[in-house]
């Protein structure tokens, strides 16, 4: 097993904050990372908030509903 892959077996062994901080310090370290450390922290957080309204049931509308306002929405022009 070469360094890397031990490296990534124990952060990946990691409790998740500290594997999210992990992240964020290695995106940063890249070359104009700063400007891609805020953008992918906005879509983490996006995403997290999304995967939480799914595993807690609440998705939203139902497509029924949605495919009966789009209906009426077109029906209107």
């Amino acid at each position: 097993m070469s360094p890397s892959e031990r490296l990534l077996d124990e952060a990946l062994a990691l409790p998740r904050a500290e594997r999210s901080r992990l992240l964020a310090a290695l995106v940063a370290s890249l070359d104009d990372a700063a400007e891609d450390i805020n953008t992918t922290a906005k879509w983490a957080s996006d995403i997290a908030r999304r995967v939480a309204h799914v595993r807690a049931g609440s998705n939203g509308i139902d497509a029924a509903e949605v495919h009966a306002q789009v209906r009426a929405a077109l029906r209107s022009r």
